[in-house]
């Protein structure tokens, strides 16, 4: 008995003599090591991780996943050089002052628990879980995107190869990987990285065996800086692909465009402002060129070219009337249509339909065509006045600017329209001639200047700098500028009109008057009560539009042809009409939103770091389900007005479901909201009546619920 209860207090003895050995250990640093010490790494001067946009406009480097990039890698296998990529030249030097043995100590372990990297592991890890390799195209890598799931086990794949798991240990080590799958899920709406902040996230350092009896500023600032060299690596690594993607669609864009080199005799005014970049947004499968113009102050001379072509459009008798500018206008065009089929003599009878659209549109315009169209809807030697107005509400409190054009101020003037509650005030009046318009119209739609995409730059052999080249475009109009949409309907509108003129049998005729025709950009719209004339007309247009260098893609019917076609495809019979994010119930012409479409699409919703702080959680949610949805639910509203309530109520109950399961539980997901918490649950069925009464400000949640929210009992009130 004696003897037990002395070796229970030697070992107490003992305990009490470590943990004041360690603590002792702990604070041997001298004042001047401390201050080193609280100063590293506590700034972002310091996190230096590379962003994703620095990286892809970037001449080309070795490939990661190639030969060359896996030798590249496997080269440094050095102890030295793993600490300097490892750890900041500032944490080294820190370490060596405050014990060349702690560096010995670093790295005996980082010897032992870095591996050799293996080449064909590497290889078949990244083709395995990034579709890298060179048999596969860049539609397949749209189509294809990698899912949370996925990318989570690439990362855990990578780390382990690249360093052991008892770096930073098995559940840190996973919290790191979730944490940057999160961030790179969403990488092509945002392209920027997480800040130090996000990255620690769920962390312990405590677990983290062979960095015991260091100071735990050192400890961060180590892992810190381990988790910065990974990411680096890794960012690098997941942008290949993109590089990939981005220099594929700019050959594809230079052979559409017909671009070529801009030469000093070209004599441009102004060439700095009229340069254009250029955006590679993803689509299904291929990639849409968005050019935008680098000055962001040439927005007042767009909205003057823009409201001149619209004046000139409107007065134009040349142009067909199948054209739409907004999808808003085609809801009170199919509001006729469906009144007749459902109150006029047309009562009852079976609708046939067609759906098509063009193959590349934007850039198969051809510019002396459309110069030509340009100089006959264009008075010769006159000037058009323009006239700015500022509109505020102070009940929805909102500013923005209105500019019309017309032949006079008058004229002008009178084509500002303002709503009941709005009021204009400090109207600004400028003037423009035909010949400046049609040269504007010139620099900055159609000849427009092209600066080259890093991704499509090529090394140079002699080491020199390399330089992007400027390009002009020889055919197509930029699309995504305000003038895009406007000279699409320009150049469509006069081709169908010449083709009507040819053929006037057919029956072109006005959208009252069955067939009804519809265009909304390159997308046509075709709904009539016999099926002989929509053949007659997709017939002639097939052949009529290539002689205007436009070909149709994709030809959809409702019916079954009497002569089979390659590029006529008939629709399936249970399937709805699905049109420009719509979709039309075919047997009793209600119209919808397309929700199938959206389903398929990961939601665009970035969220900023202002957001993430419980006090703006409130705010975001409105104002980001009001930014997203309200267009669709006006142009809802407007098609259900035909219907009876009893269907006005099951379309707005299917919106709201919609909104529910599509946006908001990503946002509660993102923001670790409990949707079974009683306060939770307060909020989102307040919610949901603010989305049923189209976004009207009396409808706002109340702030009591949101307060409630961010304050924290969503913790405690479980149900």
């Amino acid at each position: 008995m004696m003897s037990e209860g002395t070796e229970e207090r030697k070992g107490e003895k003992r305990r009490r003599h470590r943990k004041k050995y360690r603590r002792q250990k702990r604070t041997s640093l001298n004042e001047d090591h401390l201050k080193l010490l609280f100063t590293l790494n506590t700034d972002d001067k310091f996190w230096n991780v590379k962003k994703v946009t620095e990286i892809i406009n970037r001449p080309k480097g070795p490939m990661l996943y190639g030969e060359e990039g896996s030798q590249w890698l496997s080269s440094r296998n050095d102890t030295h050089l793993l600490l300097e990529e490892l750890f900041s030249p500032q944490c080294i030097h820190v370490l060596g002052q405050v014990n060349p043995r702690v560096l010995d100590d670093v790295r005996v372990k980082l010897r032992f628990l870095m591996p050799k990297i293996g080449r064909i592991r590497f290889r078949r890890v990244l083709n395995d879980h990034i579709p890298a390799h060179k048999g596969q195209k860049c539609a397949y890598l749209i189509s294809n995107p990698l899912e949370r799931r996925q990318l989570h086990a690439f990362v855990t794949k990578l780390f382990v190869l690249l360093f052991n798991a008892e770096l930073l240990d098995h559940s840190n080590v996973k919290m790191f990987c979730e944490n940057i799958a999160t961030t790179f899920t969403d990488l092509r709406n945002r392209g920027f990285l997480m800040s130090r902040t996000q990255i620690l996230k769920g962390i312990r350092f405590d677990q983290i065996l062979w960095l015991k009896g260091l100071h735990f500023q050192l400890k961060r600032s180590i892992v810190l800086n381990i988790l910065k060299s990974f990411l680096n690596l890794f960012t690098r690594i997941f942008t290949d692909v993109w590089r990939r993607i981005c220099s594929q669609s700019f050959d594809l864009l230079r052979a559409e465009r017909k671009l070529r080199f801009l030469l000093a005799t070209d004599a441009l005014p102004d060439l700095d402002d009229q340069i254009h970049k250029l955006i590679f947004l993803p689509k299904k499968c291929s990639v849409r060129p968005i050019v935008i113009l680098r000055n962001a102050r040439l927005k007042n001379k767009l909205n003057i070219i823009h409201a001149v072509l619209r004046f000139l459009i409107g007065q134009c008798s040349l142009l067909s009337e199948w054209g739409i500018s907004n999808l808003r206008l085609f809801a009170f065009a199919f509001r006729r249509l469906s009144l007749q089929y459902t109150r006029g003599p047309q009562k009852g009878q079976r609708m046939h339909f067609c759906t098509a659209d063009l193959n590349n549109c934007y850039t198969s315009f051809e510019h002396k065509v459309l110069d030509e169209i340009l100089r006959k809807i264009t008075p010769t030697e006159s000037k058009f006045v323009i006239v700015s107005v500022q509109v505020t509400s102070k009940i929805y409190k909102y500013r923005k600017t209105k500019t019309e054009a017309g032949l006079s101020y008058d004229d002008a003037f009178s084509r500002i329209i303002c709503k009941g509650s709005e009021e204009f005030n400090s109207p600004f009046k400028s003037e423009i001639s035909s010949v400046e318009f049609l040269k504007m119209i010139t620099q900055f739609a159609m000849r427009t200047v092209i600066r080259e995409p890093f991704c499509a730059l090529t090394s140079s052999a002699q080491n020199r700098p390399l330089r992007q080249r400027l390009f002009v475009s020889g055919r197509g109009i930029g699309q995504g500028s305000s003038l895009s949409v406007a000279l699409c309907n320009l150049y469509l509108g006069w081709v169908e009109r010449q083709i009507s003129l040819r053929s006037p049998e057919i029956g072109l005729t006005n959208c009252a008057i069955t067939p009804f025709c519809c265009r909304y950009m390159d997308d046509y719209l075709i709904i009539s009560d016999k099926r002989e004339r929509i053949e007659k007309l997709i017939d002639n247009l097939m052949c009529e539009m290539p002689k205007f260098g436009l070909y149709f893609g994709k030809v959809n019917i409702s019916f079954q042809l009497q002569c089979q076609s390659d590029r006529i495809k008939p629709m399936k019979s249970k399937d709805k009409l699905q049109w420009c994010g719509l979709a039309i119930n075919r047997r009793t012409l209600s119209l919808t939103v397309d929700y199938c479409r959206y389903r398929q699409r990961r939601p665009s919703i970035s969220f900023p770091s202002s957001a993430l702080r419980s006090s703006d959680h409130f705010n975001f949610i409105c104002n980001t389900i009001k930014r997203a949805l309200n267009g669709r639910m006006n142009l809802l509203r407007n098609c259900a007005r035909v219907w009876s309530a009893k269907r006005r109520t099951s379309l707005r109950r299917d919106f709201c479901r919609f909104a529910h399961s599509h946006y908001i539980r990503q946002i509660l997901q993102r923001f670790s909201l409990n949707p079974k918490d009683v306060f939770v649950r307060d909020f989102l069925s307040q919610l949901s009546r603010y989305i049923w009464n189209g976004f009207r400000k009396r409808s706002l949640p109340s702030q009591l619920a949101s307060s409630l929210i961010c304050n924290g009992p969503v913790v405690i009130f479980q149900v």
